[in-house]
């Protein structure tokens, strides 16, 4: 079972994600572990690939990397669920480990 913890997002947060096109730190519960996932429209990613290739020569994505048309609540759950019937979950780092490497991470 999978539970997606937009209700701890306010209603800001919920602007300032679709408005930027990205959501960093989404918090899903999957099985009885927790994940933070990092969920960008295509838009986005792509202006965030050519930034980076441009000013550091290469594109390091973020660790449990969500890409979806645009941020939209109803096609994240959506994109999430069928991600977690298809085994993603088991396969990226959980919200422990997510966070050592966010902690890593200079500012966007």
């Amino acid at each position: 079972m999978i539970k997606i913890r937009f209700d701890e997002l306010s209603e800001l947060e919920r602007f300032e994600a679709e408005s930027r096109d990205y959501l960093l730190n989404l918090k899903v519960e999957a099985d009885g572990k927790s994940y933070l996932v990092n969920v960008y429209g295509i838009t986005r990613l792509s202006q965030e690939f050519r930034w980076e290739t441009e000013v550091d020569g290469f594109f390091v994505p973020d660790p449990n990397l969500v890409i979806v048309e645009c941020i939209d609540f109803e096609k994240i759950k959506i994109t999430l669920e069928n991600m977690y019937k298809q085994g993603y979950f088991e396969t990226i780092a959980e919200e422990n480990e997510a966070q050592r490497y966010f902690m890593k991470m200079p500012p966007k």
